[in-house]
């Protein structure tokens, strides 16, 4: 029998598959989750695993922002899409993690290069962020998309290489981890 809840095909480390169940967890909708591989994909992956929600009319999204809208889109209670730019805020924390981010996942491709020196651009932009708004990434003053999105790249930063992250000085954004690292929607994040 075919679910009628919207599936997401993500690996369950991937920050961007994490920043999905949290927007899912914010709008309160029911999903299902499928960890992605050849056997169970509804996409031919031709490229670095990609997270995806293949919806019960069979559309597919591939794009994690416009899931994370869609799921926002349904139901927002906690007004997480109301924040300041959020797309091109979104398209400049996914730049600058992504510098980063590919570097850690293909050494052999990157070779000499290393994944910390463009993580710390990433850290001081999302320190910056904390550091003019307060406890959250937007001047709203509550949890927005902003959140949802950074701080599973956050979050995936801390677990890449711990003793380096201990060596940083993002105090802001260590708090603001932290703070995230005792709720609920971490185990929403980290759940498997």
């Amino acid at each position: 029998m075919e679910s009628h809840m919207p599936v997401l095909y993500s690996s369950l480390s991937c920050p961007y598959g994490m920043a999905v169940r949290l927007a899912f967890f914010g709008s309160n909708l029911p999903f299902e989750e499928m960890e992605h591989g050849l056997d169970n994909s509804p996409l031919i992956v031709t490229t670095a695993p990609r997270t995806w929600i293949k919806l019960s009319n069979g559309v597919v999204i591939d794009n994690k922002y416009e899931i994370i809208k869609f799921a926002l889109g349904l139901s927002d209670p906690d007004k997480w899409l109301d924040c300041k730019n959020p797309e091109r805020w979104v398209s400049t924390v996914d730049r600058l993690f992504m510098e980063c981010y590919r570097i850690y996942m293909n050494p052999h491709v990157h070779y000499g290069q290393d994944w910390r020196q463009p993580a710390e651009y990433f850290l001081i932009f999302i320190e910056s962020a904390l550091e003019e708004n307060g406890f959250y990434l937007d001047a709203c003053g509550h949890w927005t998309v902003k959140d949802a999105i950074a701080l599973p790249m956050v979050y995936k930063l801390s677990i890449m290489d711990e003793t380096w992250w201990q060596k940083q000085d993002f105090p802001k954004t260590k708090k603001w981890l932290a703070g995230f690292m005792v709720s609920d929607m971490f185990q929403v994040l980290v759940r498997g």
